[in-house]
């Protein structure tokens, strides 16, 4: 909730902040198995704001996303990130 509510129309630095706490989070909890489960529903967050305008922004999204795919093994990789692309892609766009 405290992330949804930081990509809300709001200044780019609120904006910045929910990817970089992401990147925090995965870094910290991403090395243990049952958190990492956890960690699947924040993709989307993300995703939406690599559209973003403002360039730190984008920055701040791709760092978060690469540091949520390195916590995953590939076989999890499969199981886990692509379904959860595949249903990012197939919802309307915000």
């Amino acid at each position: 909730m405290l992330l949804r509510s930081l990509t809300s129309k709001n200044s780019s630095l609120k904006k910045e902040a929910a990817p970089t706490i992401i990147s925090k989070l995965a870094r910290k909890f991403g090395t243990n198995t049952p958190a990492e489960a956890y960690l699947t529903s924040v993709y989307t967050i993300p995703f939406d704001l690599l559209s973003d305008k403002d360039s730190s922004v984008k920055r701040a999204a791709q760092a978060a996303i690469d540091s949520l795919y390195t916590i995953y093994q590939d076989d999890a990789k499969l199981s886990v990130i692509l379904p959860t692309l595949f249903k990012y892609l197939e919802s309307p766009a915000k």
